[in-house]
């Protein structure tokens, strides 16, 4: 497949990506979008399975649990999971948990004056403290707050077992309270670090700076809710009781602060600024109930008590910016953008801009009942059905209420309530989104979706139907004891890449790239790890239940909730064992170590850190295969209509992988400057996203089946038939883009891993600047998809190599490593290019000159094996040198390599001859097809520059050795030329053997080509010169004089005088051509000639004419410029009568154009002829001399010629100007002027004899006057007196036989007797007499 080919096939697939990526980023909406469609909802579902689970509970350490029951005193916890702790302090005794480690698990720190009631976890202004702490503890005990530095420590590079460790320092930061408890501490990202007083509900912040030592006294505890020097008394002001803030919660991503007071207002603050900028109060949101009633009427009125509030961060929502929690579990949703009331309660009633107020814009009711958990839960599956399962006859509803504790992450709501009396453990109500409801996912993948515009698709966005009402899931877990804390586990997802810009509770499209959601709930008994199941593990444990006898009900429940092609992107990730989906992962696992766990592309099972089930047991994939091929369907043709719905196996197929790219697919490859570039993603993603994508690739390759048709596939599945042959043979060349596309990213990522591996940005900046820019604003689907991303990568290679070359390190290591991993970037022929180059480096430093020649002679032989991967400006420095180097033996062979390199380059590189075919077509072939012409003159001229190097090489040497050796290599290098079989080489040659002159040379040479080049376009004088010669030097005279012929007759610039002689010079050569007589083109040779001959005559006519034109006196500017057209082209006879002989009545050059063409019109001929006796009528002086004179000129040129020069007419004529002039001119000037004209006798005879006939008859005046009658006797007698004497005279070349002795007998006896014996006749009757006797005597 050509490269072009794999463009359009990749890029075929990467239109498949695009719109599965475009669709899954708009089927399920932003949070907002989905809720701000009402302004209040309350759907509920009980899913038939779970979806939440408590994986498993880990004990309190028992050292500190004996501590905890022993102790009568207070006892509080918490959850860190940034660093993988719990908190625990008993009294004044603060304990950091590890619960990743296992054993060791407990660190103190020494007791305080006083109890500590609660520790925070903040982040360190930068610039402080040591680069190592990277978090603050805050111990905040009632008279005073602690700030401990935690300092990560240094450990074993495999922490799959075990948590970061810290190192705990005394920073020796203290702050007063006054007996203020402190509570919800909250910190920025940039070191603001905020809290509540409990007792006083004032708003806090700590503030401290360095100095020399640790600190300064500027540190202290600033009271944002109080003025003037209240701010730094705390005890002395205090909050009125309907005021004080009860809850902190922070939006970093917008640098919002919400405080919630005892009397459930909220106030919103600004905190982008630095620690000594007094916080600006955006908005507050009071009266909330009364809204919420408004925007909520079934709340009645029933008084929300609001205990908890949550931050909305730009990952959770747009829109949406807050939520509030109330202990009945009434969820109400804040804004704080304003909105355009216009279209309130529509999803596009918010308006952009910065956060200006807090508007209660959405109320969620709380479930009226709740499936409540049975008993026997923990020793159960975990995957159980809903109430028609009759084992489940005992489950009971509950109804939310008390609830205490809260936590939400990503459309994930989990809230503990304690039982009123306080004798049974907690139960934990879980919402997650109903994301099938949501999305319209029951209708994915179905006929009514599908495109009916001709393209292969089987989605329109424009067709979907409208988004129902916002819905969740709703499930109760009962948990181990009294809750004292949720935290939302930051297992290794990969944010933002996992993520971007898609809803964060958008779990269909992360379950492939990152691991479920978890939570940890700290409770009196332990630690409890409660885990999101997303749809892909449910599925699996459906297909597990199914294989040991479960209800196979629940399997196509799952399909009928997630659509045909979302369940086949889930079963291919089940088949191929994906590794976030083969990790069942029964955490917690440490945040800081779990990400970085390697496992290599070829394992089937992923590990898990854990040491718990981890594999996808093989009956599970192949049950998942099976049910990928059997719902996967058909792909579908629509009657009337060329448009193909695809397959839900295609689209599982795109889908799935879509889902495994798009965490790099948009994003950029590299980040920094231009000149100093590294990774834009982290090298355990890009191993994640490869280690993924090779599973899929390996399944694949395992079953090529799956893409089918059902009767191609007799082996597997239950497939109902062969479709039609059209629909599946769409499907089979897409998957078999997306497999190709496939293939080539698992290549890229490896390519990339490996460039990071020998330091990507020192790779980077070997490279050439506009290269650099490229790669600087590539993305990754821009590297594998487009032209320039193969150039950008090719690129990369070269500058991989020149580092290994420049360092002096052999490339066969890397060039190995490079074909193994990514072929696509580095082939078979890349690798015998570097190895060329690094040959001809070894060539320029070798010691001796047989080494070389050696090195160069190895580098031209590899590089003529890989000229494919050449790049042209690499073969222009190739060449130069080759040309700068003497190669020391071998000449001839030398001469001719160094000409075929680029030779071969331009045949290679224009594959499918586009460049060829644009030549040959006259340049009308496509940009393409120019490109590629281009391309090929490229190497030609280096061909040509060879070719100059080595005549100048034979022209400077300066001995007879030198001068043969020199003769050697251009001798090979000219006949290697020569050889070639390209016709556009050898027309480039040509011309330049022509604009150097040296067109002898030329005319030397015996290709096949030479012929066709002077024939070819654009024609040039020159080269038709060419031609006549080169078949007159090849003997084939009649093409050379068909050659002259075009010659004559081309438009090129050249004088009449010169087409005449090219016409006289085909004449010539064609008169040379031995025919036989057995030619059959004998005939149309003759016609050739004879069409040569008259228009050699009308040529000549022409020439005639011009000089005619010339002698014109007082022509204007038209008629100047007639005279230079008539010398600048050939012209026929019809255009010489026509715009010259008529238009300036030029009667002489009338005659011989009328001779010439032999046109017959005696009418015109005569009025022609008149006017030449009229022309010499004008004259003023010697008429009858002047006149005699043009007669005579023109009969020499016309006569025989019947139709321009007719005998009888002129008789006629000039016997009637000779009657008029008689008294100038002598007897018989009439046929002494015609005879002197040419005419012979006898044709001068002929018409006076009819003359004087006719007129003695009366028949033709004026004759028949006796006057005339003797006028004519006499020219008669004049002209028979010299014809008989021409014809008795001794050698005269009149015939004696033309003579009519008979007839002239008769004549003179007929006019004696007419003649009178009068005087005037007596002269001419003696003539007469003598003449007859003469007659009489020799005849």
């Amino acid at each position: 497949m050509s490269d072009d080919a794999k463009l359009a096939s990749l890029a075929k697939a990467n239109a498949v990506l695009a719109e599965h990526i475009s669709r899954d980023s708009s089927q399920i909406p932003d949070p907002g979008e989905a809720i701000l469609g009402a302004s209040s909802s309350s759907a509920y579902v009980t899913p038939p399975w779970a979806l939440f689970d408590l994986k498993r509970t880990l004990m309190i350490p028992e050292e500190l649990f004996s501590s905890y029951e022993s102790t009568k005193s207070t006892c509080h916890m918490g959850i860190f999971s940034q660093i993988d702790r719990a908190w625990i302090t008993l009294n004044n005794k603060l304990f950091l948990w590890d619960y990743i480690a296992p054993k060791d698990s407990l660190q103190s720190f020494p007791e305080q004056p006083g109890n500590i009631h609660n520790v925070g976890l903040i982040n360190p202004k930068p610039g402080i403290f040591i680069d190592t702490i990277k978090h603050l503890l805050v111990l905040c005990t009632t008279s005073t707050l602690i700030v401990l530095g935690l300092a990560a420590q240094e450990g074993p590079a495999d922490r799959s077992l075990s948590s970061q460790q810290f190192v705990i320092y005394d920073t020796e930061l203290r702050f007063p309270t006054d007996n203020v408890a402190m509570s919800s501490i909250v910190s920025t990202l940039s070191g603001r670090a905020f809290m509540c007083g409990i007792s006083d509900g004032n708003l806090y912040e700590l503030r401290y700076q360095a100095r020399e030592g640790w600190f300064g006294s500027k540190s202290s505890l600033y009271n944002h809710s109080a003025s003037g020097v209240s701010s730094v008394l705390p005890s002395l002001f205090s909050s009125s009781p309907s005021e004080m803030i009860a809850h902190l919660a922070l939006d970093d991503s917008r640098d919002l602060l919400y405080a919630l007071t005892s009397s459930s207002t909220i106030n919103l603050y600004n905190v982008s600024g630095q620690t000594t900028t007094p916080l600006q109060r955006i908005a507050v949101a009071s009266n909330i109930f009364k809204h919420a009633q408004l925007l909520c009427p079934p709340l009645g009125t029933t008084k929300l008590d609001i205990i908890d509030i949550h931050a909305f961060s730009t990952l959770d929502s747009f829109s949406i910016h807050l939520m509030a929690v109330t202990s009945s579990g009434v969820r109400l949703f804040f804004s704080a953008l304003r909105r355009n009331f216009s279209n309130y309660g529509t999803s596009t009633s918010v308006v952009s801009g910065v956060p200006s107020t807090l508007e209660l814009v959405h109320v969620r009711m709380a479930p009226t009942t709740v499936e409540h958990p049975r008993t026997s839960h923990f020793d159960q599956s975990p995957l159980y059905r809903g109430p028609s399962n009759p084992s489940l006859s005992h489950s009971k509803s509950s109804q939310l209420s008390n609830l205490s504790c809260t936590s939400y992450f990503g459309g994930l709501f989990l809230g503990a309530q304690s039982p009123s009396d306080g004798s049974q453990p907690d139960v934990l109500f879980c919402t997650s989104p109903d994301l099938p409801r949501i999305g319209n996912l029951a209708i994915d993948g179905t006929s009514q979706n599908s495109q009916m515009t001709g393209t292969i698709t089987a989605y329109s966005q424009s067709s979907q139907p409208p988004r129902p009402p916002f819905g969740e899931y709703a499930s109760l877990l009962e948990l181990p004891g009294k809750t004292w804390a949720i935290a939302h586990l930051k297992t290794p997802q990969m944010p933002p890449f996992a993520k971007g810009s898609i809803p964060s509770w958008n779990d269909l499209i992360t379950q492939f790239t990152a691991y479920p959601d978890q939570f940890l709930l700290l409770t009196n008994d332990g630690l409890s790890v409660i885990v999101k199941k997303r749809p892909v593990d449910s599925l699996r444990e459906l297909i597990e239940s199914t294989r040991r006898g479960g209800d196979e009900e629940l399997l196509r429940s799952f399909l009928d909730q997630y659509g045909r092609n979302q369940t086949c992107a889930m079963l291919l990730a089940l088949a191929s064992a994906n590794s976030f989906v083969g990790a069942a992962l029964s955490l917690p696992v440490p945040f800081s170590s779990a990400i970085s766990l390697h496992i290599t592309p070829s394992q089937s099972a992923v590990a898990n850190p854990t040491g718990s089930e981890s594999i996808i047991d093989e009956a599970t994939q192949n049950a998942a295969k099976t049910l990928f091929y059997d719902w996967g369907q058909q792909p579908t043709e629509f009657p009337n209509s060329l448009a193909v719905a695809f397959s839900g196996r295609h689209e599982g197929l795109a889908l799935y992988f879509s889902r495994l790219v798009r965490p790099i697919w948009k994003s950029k490859i590299t980040r920094g400057t231009t000149s100093n570039q590294t990774t834009n993603i982290p090298v355990v993603v890009l191993s994640s996203v490869q280690r993924n994508l090779q599973s899929l690739a390996d399944f694949l390759d395992r079953n090529p089946q799956l893409f089918l048709p059902p009767g191609d596939y007799s082996s597997f599945g239950t497939g109902s038939g062969v479709g039609r042959q059209g629909p599946w043979k769409e499907e089979q060349t897409s998957a078999s883009s997306l497999r190709e596309l496939l293939g080539i990213t698992i290549e890229a990522i490896n390519f990339i891993l490996l460039l990071i591996d020998y330091k990507l940005p020192d790779t980077i900046a070997l490279c050439e600047p506009p290269l650099q820019q490229k790669l600087y604003s590539m993305t990754w689907e821009d590297l594998l998809t487009t032209k320039e991303g193969r150039d950008v990568g090719k690129g990369l290679v070269t500058a991989l190599i020149n580092q290994q070359i420049g360092q002096q390190i052999s490339i066969d290591t890397i060039s190995d490593v490079l074909q193994s991993r990514c072929p696509n970037f580095c082939s078979t022929d890349d690798v015998m290019t570097y190895k060329a180059v690094e040959a001809l480096r070894r060539a320029k430093e070798a010691p001796s000159a047989g080494e070389t020649a050696e090195s160069l002679r190895e580098s031209l032989r590899l590089f003529l094996k890989s000229t494919r991967n050449l790049h042209p400006s690499n073969l222009a420095e190739i060449c130069a040198d080759y040309q700068q180097m003497r190669f020391p033996e071998g000449g001839e062979f030398w001469g001719e390599r160094t000409v075929q390199l680029p030779l071969k380059c331009a045949n290679d590189w224009d594959i499918d001859r586009s460049g060829i075919q644009y030549w040959a077509g006259g340049h009308h072939e496509g940009d393409g097809a120019k490109q590629a012409y281009e391309m090929r003159i490229g190497c030609y001229d280096l061909v040509l520059k060879g070719l100059k190097s080595f005549d100048d090489r034979l022209d400077q040497a300066t001995s007879d050795d030198e001068a043969q050796h020199a003769e050697v290599f251009q001798s090979a290098a000219y006949h290697a030329a020569l050889e070639s079989d390209d016709p556009v080489f050898h027309s480039h040659l040509y011309n330049w053997f022509i604009s150097h002159g040296r067109t002898e040379e030329l005319l030397q040479i015996r290709t096949p080509f030479i012929e066709g080049h002077l024939l070819r376009e654009p024609h040039t004088r020159e080269k038709s010169e060419l031609l006549w010669q080169l078949y007159v030097g090849h003997g084939e005279f009649l093409r050379a004089a068909e050659a002259l012929a075009s010659l004559a007759e081309a438009n090129f610039p050249m004088t009449l005088d010169k087409r005449v002689e090219y016409l006289s010079l085909a004449i010539g050569n064609a008169k040379s051509h031995q025919a036989s007589i057995y030619d059959r083109q004998e005939q149309g040779m003759v016609e050739f000639l004879n069409d040569l001959e008259e228009k050699l005559e009308v040529a000549n006519l022409q020439l005639e004419m011009l000089g005619v034109m010339r002698t014109l006196q007082g022509l204007d500017d038209a008629g100047r410029r007639d005279v230079n057209t008539l010398a600048s082209r050939l012209m026929d006879v019809s255009e010489l009568y026509g715009e010259y002989a008529e238009r300036y009545n030029l009667n002489d050059m009338k005659l011989l154009i009328i001779k010439v063409s032999d046109h017959r019109d005696p009418q015109l001929v005569a009025s022609i002829w008149r006017g030449i006796l009229h022309e010499a009528e004008e004259e003023q002086t010697d008429i009858p001399v002047i006149l005699a004179e043009r007669v005579r000129r023109l009969g020499l040129k016309l006569y025989p010629s019947e139709s321009a020069f007719p005998c009888d007419l002129l008789c006629e004529l000039l016997e009637d100007f000779s009657w008029e002039h008689r008294n100038e001119v002598a007897v018989g000037w009439v046929p002494q002027v015609l005879v002197e004209s040419g005419v012979p006798y006898d044709a001068i005879f002929r018409p006076l004899y009819t003359m004087r006939e006719s007129g003695s008859d009366g028949q033709q005046p004026p004759y028949h006057a006796a006057d005339r009658e003797l006028y004519l006797i006499q020219d008669i007698t004049y002209l028979v007196k010299n014809w008989l004497t021409e014809t008795i005279r001794p050698a005269s070349r009149v015939p004696r036989g033309s003579f009519p002795a008979n007839v002239v007998d008769q004549m003179i006896s007929a006019y004696l007797e007419v003649l009178s014996a009068d005087a005037a006749s007596q002269d001419l009757r003696r003539i007469l007499a003598d003449i007859q006797r003469k007659i009489r005597s020799r005849f």
